[in-house]
C-alpha cells in the first residue's frame, strides 16, 4: 500500500454502488457534520493516505443526530476517491448479509469483503448488539483486531458513551482504533427545517 501512486477523482454511481453506500447517503458532506468536529474530520481527511498506510481507524461516538455516519462516509468517500477499496455497512445489515452467505461479487462473499477491504465503515454499533446469539459482539472485536493486525483501516459509529466505551468489551475497540468524539446538537432537525422550508414554504 505505502509507496502506491493514488488516485483523486471525483467518484461515480458505480463507486458509491460497489462501497455499498445507501442512495440517501451519497451526497453527505462536510456541512452535514457538526460544527465542533468539522476541523478534526477535515484534518483527518487530509491525511487519509496515512491513515490507511497505518490501519489508523475511529470509533466515532455521540448523540443521535450529530453527524457520525456523515463523518464516516466522508472518509470512505475520501479513500476512495484516493483508489482505496472501500465498503460501508450498518452493523446489523451486516449481520443479515453475513447469515445469509451474501456474495459480494462473483469473486467473493460480503463476509470475505469485509475482512480485506483497505477501509470498512461499521455503522451503528448499539449496546444491543452485545446480545446477539449470530456475528456476535465479540466476533466484531475479533474483525476489527484481525483487520488492525493487517493495517486495514476501520471506522466504526457507535451512539455509546465514552464511559461505556472504557469498560469490557466495548475497550478492546479502543485498544486498536481512535476515539474520536461528536457533539453538538441534532442536525437531523436542521435538514428537517430545511427540507419543509423548500418544499412547504413554511
Amino acid at each position: 500500500m505505502t509507496g502506491t501512486l493514488k488516485f483523486y477523482r471525483a467518484l461515480g454511481r458505480v463507486d458509491l454502488q460497489r462501497m455499498n453506500l445507501p442512495e440517501d447517503l451519497w451526497l453527505a458532506k462536510v456541512q452535514h457534520v457538526s460544527d465542533k468536529a468539522k476541523k478534526p474530520t477535515g484534518n483527518y481527511l487530509r491525511n487519509i493516505d496515512q491513515a490507511v498506510a497505518n490501519g489508523a481507524g475511529l470509533v466515532i461516538h455521540g448523540a443521535k443526530g450529530v453527524g457520525k455516519t456523515a463523518i464516516a462516509v466522508l472518509i470512505a468517500k475520501e479513500a476512495r476517491s484516493h483508489g482505496y477499496t472501500a465498503f460501508f455497512t450498518r452493523v446489523w445489515e451486516l449481520r443479515e448479509m453475513i447469515r445469509s452467505r451474501m456474495d459480494y461479487d462473483a469473486d467473493s462473499t460480503v463476509a470475505q469483503r469485509v475482512r480485506d477491504v483497505e477501509v470498512l465503515v461499521l455503522d451503528d454499533l448499539r449496546p444491543e448488539d452485545a446480545g446477539e446469539k449470530f456475528f456476535t459482539f465479540s466476533e466484531i472485536v475479533q474483525l476489527v483486531r484481525y483487520r488492525a493486525s493487517r493495517r486495514r483501516l476501520t471506522v466504526i459509529t457507535t451512539r455509546q458513551s465514552i464511559q461505556a466505551l472504557q469498560a469490557p468489551p466495548m475497550v478492546a475497540l479502543s485498544e486498536v482504533l481512535l476515539l474520536f468524539p461528536v457533539e453538538g446538537p441534532d442536525l437531523r432537525d436542521e435538514r428537517k427545517r430545511e427540507l419543509e422550508q423548500s418544499i412547504l414554504g413554511t
